[in-house]
């Protein structure tokens, strides 16, 4: 029987030094991608990277009685804020035409359903971009990581109500400026 996350953090306390890297095995994927939409490719490696080690720094100040992914997220989410802010990052909409439009460089066949599906993802990026930092963890939370609202309030250290309400609006923006036509769109 496969162990959870709080078993292992307390067999690692107790010397099991394999159990910190299944929980690294365990969690890589979700956290890499999480910070990867937050902070951008060329940076997600660091904040990813930095993730996991505040987590090993600090395993003995974690509380069993807390859910660990929850506690890692606020982490990843904590740094992704801070990375954006020390790296001042440019944001993509600084790359775009006068037109509102860019060009993206297609430097090798790719099939087009690949194509299209990364361009629809580029503009999603970049609609979540405009959102503010708290806002766009708790989308990003809650639409790419599939967590309930009872862990992203833990994470981003606001009542629960609170965060189904700015997730709601969040998506009324969202949702208006792709009805609006106001969504970025991409040309090939």
């Amino acid at each position: 029987m496969e162990k959870n996350d709080n078993e292992l953090v307390i067999d690692y306390r107790n010397g099991d030094r394999k159990a910190i890297e299944t929980l690294v095995a365990r969690h890589l994927s979700s956290v890499y991608n999480f910070v990867r939409r937050f902070v951008g490719e060329e940076y997600a490696d660091d904040v990813a990277q930095e993730t996991f080690v505040r987590v090993w720094k600090h395993i003995n100040r974690f509380d069993e009685k807390r859910n660990f992914k929850v506690w890692l997220f606020t982490i990843a989410r904590r740094l992704s804020i801070d990375w954006t802010r020390k790296k001042k990052l440019t944001p993509f909409s600084a790359f775009e035409d006068e037109d509102g439009t860019f060009d993206v460089e297609d430097v090798s066949p790719l099939a087009m359903e690949i194509f299209q599906r990364k361009e629809t993802a580029m503009a999603l990026d970049k609609l979540l971009d405009e959102l503010p930092s708290d806002k766009k963890a708790i989308v990003l939370l809650h639409d790419s990581e599939m967590l309930p609202f009872a862990e992203i309030a833990e994470i981003v250290e606001k009542p629960m109500n609170t965060v189904k309400s700015q997730y709601r609006r969040a998506i009324m923006v969202l949702r208006k400026k792709v009805e609006s036509g106001n969504a970025p769109k991409l040309q090939g």
